[in-house]
């Protein structure tokens, strides 16, 4: 059920998908068992286990380590990228 996971997160016909992050490097996540998406499919959930699950999903995806939130993990995507002086 990860694998199901895995594929929407990582873009499918009716989400968006993560920049430069392909499904198979999504997929080996799960695989090699780096993250789990176990509370995607349970029914009974509550919003902030999805929210903790696909936070630590994208860190992972991103930058290989936890982050705690989206804002940080942004900032840290935008703090890699390379300026170029003119």
């Amino acid at each position: 059920m990860d694998l199901l996971a895995a594929h929407a997160l990582s873009g499918c016909d009716s989400v968006s998908y993560p920049f430069g992050k392909g499904k198979i490097k999504a997929i080996n996540l799960v695989l090699n068992s780096e993250v789990t998406l176990k509370e995607f499919v349970n029914r009974v959930v509550k919003e902030e286990a999805w929210i903790e699950e696909g936070l630590s999903f994208l860190s992972k995806l991103y930058e290989g380590r936890g982050m705690t939130s989206l804002a940080n993990l942004r900032c840290s995507i935008f703090s890699k990228k390379k300026t170029h002086p003119r």
